[in-house]
């Protein structure tokens, strides 16, 4: 092979832009990008009070919203489950099943039908331990519709009304100065 026509693929953005360009002018592809800002939020409650919040940038590239929320519920099962543990170590008695509220109806069924899907055949089998657990009773996946969803408060500009009123749902209240 002639040195001088060899490319490495992985280094050179314009040669992988005009493969992709090609793709699609032969083939019908949805191209959702890379998903380099995907907001999953955990909020960890201990009976009504909240211990625990993040929110993480996912580095991954997701082909639809409800892998990309399966995502986010596999992350959120792996903190809540260290900070069970740590709480179980510390003597604390936790009630069961864990609750994980997930938006997305689609993502919400695949944690819980024990079915493989041939269209979720790719995402790696680390992030299926969720069923897992679901099927042990030790965890439930419930849907929430979008307008319930707690965590906007921490990741959206929301009206002071709707703010104060997540705000108070989470758990936390307001400190008067002393």
């Amino acid at each position: 092979m002639d040195s001088r026509r060899t490319h490495r693929l992985g280094t050179n953005t314009n040669i992988i832009q005009h493969y992709i360009d090609l793709m699609a002018q032969r083939f019908s592809i949805k191209d959702l990008g890379t998903l380099s800002y995907f907001l999953g939020i955990e909020i960890v409650y201990l009976g009504r009070h909240p211990i625990s919040w993040s929110s993480k940038k996912q580095r991954t590239i997701a082909r639809s919203s409800t892998e990309a929320e399966y995502r986010s519920v596999a992350a959120t099962t792996s903190e809540l489950n260290w900070i069970c543990s740590l709480l179980t170590k510390l003597g604390i008695t936790l009630p069961t099943p864990h609750v994980i509220y997930c938006d997305n109806v689609g993502a919400t069924y695949l944690c819980s039908n024990s079915v493989f899907h041939s269209r979720m055949k790719h995402v790696a089998l680390d992030y299926h331990f969720i069923r897992g657990q679901v099927q042990s009773g030790a965890l439930r996946v419930t849907y929430v519709s979008s307008t319930d969803q707690l965590a906007d408060a921490l990741t959206k500009s929301l009206p002071r009304s709707r703010f104060q009123d997540l705000r108070v749902k989470i758990g936390v209240s307001s400190r008067t100065p002393s």
